[in-house]
């Protein structure tokens, strides 16, 4: 846990570095995430359920197999409104600049 908190702090520590303009785009960023449709509540909600399966003996290994499924699912998805940019090229941007 204190590792989640660590990486969140450099993460708006980057984005105050950056300036106000960066700062700005990251909360924007948090608030469509927690908002609107296909945001952050259900997929933690999915991958709640699927991971609740894995205290079942028997369905632990097809828990793990849905869970790494859901995962991908993730950070594959199209990031924007239209579909035009996803994880590869917003990561590219990110470490291009």
């Amino acid at each position: 846990m204190p590792l989640l908190f660590l990486i969140v702090g450099v993460m708006f520590l980057t984005a105050a570095v950056r300036g106000k303009e960066q700062t700005d785009e990251l909360l924007t960023l948090l608030k469509r995430d927690f908002t609107g449709p296909n945001n952050f509540i259900i997929w933690s909600f999915a991958v709640g359920i699927v991971a609740g399966f894995g205290y079942i003996p028997k369905l632990k290994q097809l828990s793990n197999v849905f869970l790494a499924l859901v995962l991908l699912a993730i950070v594959l998805r199209n990031a924007g409104p239209d579909g035009s940019k996803n994880f590869f090229t917003s990561f590219y941007k990110q470490i291009s600049e």
